[in-house]
């Protein structure tokens, strides 16, 4: 089963890319605090760049991944679509679990392309040796009213 798809859409413009990091200022929008992972919602300017390329109601959110993630299920969504930045490091990776935990996928995923992610089965980020960068997108339809915005 392939867990990752490219999408073809446009990739961000050099311009947008310092919206990206004014959005690390804004608040973390994830429900649960962890030294792993965080989600800034982004700027204005970057969701109305989202909302021209996908087609449905979404919330668009910046994540940084500090450090290599433990195997997980996504809350509130089954697919994420993700444009990454900064990989994290050159052997950072994107794994996929069976329910006894072992590896069944693997991805190094490219930088500056969009992408889709089936997020509703165990899956982690694996050897970041730096913070990983990218901008998520998140289906508003999976998202309870109380953490949409």
């Amino acid at each position: 089963m392939n867990y990752l798809e490219y999408l073809d859409k446009s990739i961000l413009p050099e311009s947008l890319v310092p919206e990206v990091y004014k959005s690390l200022e804004n608040i973390d929008r994830f429900p649960v605090k962890n030294d792993q992972y965080k989600s800034f919602e982004a700027t204005e300017l970057l969701k109305s760049f989202t909302n021209k390329i996908f087609d449905f109601p979404h919330n668009t959110a910046v994540q940084v991944l500090y450090k290599s993630v433990d195997i997980h299920v996504d809350l509130f969504r089954t697919v994420a679509y993700n444009y990454i930045l900064d990989t994290g490091g050159d052997e950072a990776a994107t794994c996929f679990y069976d329910d006894s935990d072992n590896m069944i996928q693997s991805y190094l995923i490219a930088p500056y392309k969009w992408h889709s992610l089936k997020v509703d089965i165990k899956h982690n980020v694996i050897n970041i040796t730096r913070p990983r960068i990218a901008i998520t997108i998140h289906d508003i339809n999976e998202i309870p009213t109380e953490y949409r915005w």
